[in-house]
């Protein structure tokens, strides 16, 4: 019996086009990380009413973060609300207060859930969710449509709170 890893090495950038299937976003969300790290991609914007389909939960994906953090890569990260991610991705949050120095997180708010975007941008390409309920994505290295990406999340960034704190303070 072979030990098989929890989900394979992700294969590169995934194609360009459209895409759909759950499984199939987030083998996509995999190996944008990786070759991010790979690539040495200097920031990272992840945005996405909640996360709830982002495979965070998963040590091989905090361990490309990591990997791509010890680089001197950034990660902005929106959402509308991080319950899921806070009470589902230990991991991911303990990477979170460690590279507190290279993160930003900021939400919109449950009431701006319909207007907040599910993607991935970073270097060259840009992933985007049409649907999140069959996970119809596409991924694109079209510069025009990822300024325009950009440029939403940027409005978006300034509407939104300040939101993942490394640590809780208080009594």
């Amino acid at each position: 019996m072979t030990d098989q890893p929890e989900h394979p090495d992700p294969p590169g950038w995934p194609a360009d086009g459209r895409h759909s299937g759950r499984a199939d976003f987030q083998q996509a969300l995999r190996a944008c990380i990786a070759q991010a790290q790979a690539e040495r991609v200097g920031q990272m914007w992840w945005c996405d009413p909640d996360f709830a389909d982002w495979p965070l939960h998963e040590a091989a994906v905090v361990a490309q973060l990591q990997a791509w953090s010890l680089a001197g890569g950034r990660l902005r990260m929106l959402a509308s609300d991080f319950r899921h991610v806070q009470a589902h991705a230990p991991r991911f949050l303990r990477w979170r207060q460690l590279w507190d120095h290279r993160f930003e997180a900021r939400a919109t708010g449950r009431s701006r859930w319909a207007e907040t975007p599910s993607l991935w941008l970073g270097g060259e390409r840009l992933l985007l969710r049409l649907d999140a309920v069959g996970s119809a994505f596409f991924v694109t290295t079209e510069r025009a449509r990822r300024a325009q990406t950009e440029e939403r999340l940027q409005s978006l960034w300034q509407q939104s709170v300040v939101a993942l704190p490394a640590s809780t303070l208080g009594l």
